[in-house]
């Protein structure tokens, strides 16, 4: 796994307390020069929001064509977003339907304001029958229940 970073001082604390076992890479640079080079991969999560609120190419069509480019064939790309409004959410649903050709879906955890939008060049399987995410629940405890899916 590779994280893209742009602050020092969050890889530090990164590495100090979160990096047990050297599993991941850690580069700092600004996420949206990142996305415009490097190799394919299968999952980009783009995590982009501080207490300030959502970077601004978290809102431009340019940002997320390039993300598209880094996914394989069958690719996922999973978008974090803290929404100051719901209209934020619509602006980056519709850029990402609009770039994928593929309906994106919007899943929230009660509780939590976050909002996760996650599309790919295919169709996504049905959250609940995807083997790896139930795999992956069961081995952290998680109640996939708790998840709703919005569209």
């Amino acid at each position: 796994m590779t994280s893209v970073e742009w602050d020092p001082g969050i890889i530090e604390v990164y590495q100090q307390y979160f990096a047990i076992d050297n599993a991941g890479t850690v580069i700092q640079d600004d996420a949206a020069h990142y996305v415009q080079q490097g190799e394919l991969v299968d999952w980009l999560i783009v995590d982009l929001f501080n207490h300030d609120g959502a970077s601004p190419f978290t809102f431009h069509q340019l940002f997320y064509q390039f993300c598209a480019a880094r996914l394989t064939e069958q690719g996922i790309l999973s978008v974090n977003l803290l929404p100051e409004t719901p209209l934020q959410i619509e602006i980056v649903k519709e850029l990402l339907e609009g770039l994928f050709a593929q309906p994106a879906m919007e899943i929230r955890l009660p509780g939590y304001k976050n909002r996760l939008l996650t599309i790919s060049k295919t169709p996504l399987p049905e959250l609940r029958y995807c083997d790896a995410l139930v795999d992956y629940a069961n081995q952290h405890q998680l109640d996939l229940n708790q998840f709703q899916i919005v569209s």
